[in-house]
């Protein structure tokens, strides 16, 4: 996903919007609208719990996000940016429209990265406007719970309110999951969809393995090659030990891993289930 900043370099060699192979491709033009909850740098409408009168920061103030997004719509980049505040989702959602306005387009597949908080009005204007989310539910496991980051940062009734994954899927919307990097592992994150917390975010195991999968490719433009096991489909795709009873999933285990059908890797025997 190459950051704007490096957009005049792409227009300027006419890089199509989907370049690349099966192997390494350009994907959505990144960009970000704030920050981060654990910093108090993600925008939110009202002020954090923990930080007097702070709300965070818009990266791009006035019509900047709008301008930007407008001139990579305009000649089709898909555009992938981060916003976690509803402040920010709120802008970035602003842009999308003011784009589609503008530059009318079928299946844009403009992406928001995170989208941690959203408001009901948000849920409704992205399902209207086709934007998909992109979401990390491992982070539900790491500070979802009572007394974790999200609480102090947003207070009990925000808190039960972010990363709604189930309110998301009853909007009709395309939910696709990745892990960002805490951790990186899927499995860990299928448990903070199937067993959160709070129920606006609980989805069942079969929505959640959609996400991951089917839901990352239509978010890449890939899903006529990527997410499913069927013939003409990429062979990539792993083996688990493990079953679901209602409880932990992290302690199911990969024992191969396939890539463009070939395994490259395989648990040690004696690492194995006797």
């Amino acid at each position: 996903m190459p950051m704007m900043k490096m957009f005049p370099q792409m227009e300027a060699i006419s890089a199509p919007p989907r370049y690349g192979d099966e192997w390494l491709r350009f994907g959505a033009i990144k960009d970000f609208s704030d920050g981060s909850l654990g910093a108090r740098t993600a925008a939110l409408h009202r002020p954090y719990s923990d930080g007097g009168k702070e709300r965070g920061a818009l990266e791009h103030p006035g019509r900047a996000l709008k301008k930007a997004v407008s001139r990579a719509h305009k000649i089709g980049f898909q555009m992938g940016i981060h916003a976690i505040g509803d402040r920010a989702i709120d802008a970035v959602i602003d842009a999308y429209e003011n784009a589609l306005r503008e530059h009318p387009r079928e299946d844009h597949r403009h992406r928001i990265e995170h989208f941690e908080l959203p408001t009901d009005d948000a849920l409704e204007r992205c399902s209207t406007l086709g934007i998909v989310p992109v979401m990390q539910p491992n982070f539900v496991v790491e500070w979802s719970q009572p007394g974790g980051l999200y609480e102090i940062r947003l207070g009990p009734d925000r808190m039960i309110r972010n990363n709604p994954h189930r309110l998301i899927t009853r909007q009709g919307l395309s939910l696709a999951f990745g892990s960002d990097g805490m951790p990186y592992g899927p499995i860990y994150g299928l448990q903070g969809a199937v067993t959160p917390p709070f129920s606006n975010q609980r989805i069942s195991l079969h929505k959640a393995l959609e996400a991951y999968t089917l839901g990352g490719a239509f978010a890449s433009c890939e899903e006529d090659i990527k997410g499913r096991l069927a013939p003409g489909y990429l062979a990539d795709l792993v083996i688990i030990d493990g079953a679901w009873d209602g409880g932990e999933l992290r302690r199911w285990k990969v024992t191969a891993t396939m890539v463009g059908g070939r395994f490259v890797y395989t648990i040690p025997a004696k690492k194995r289930k006797r």
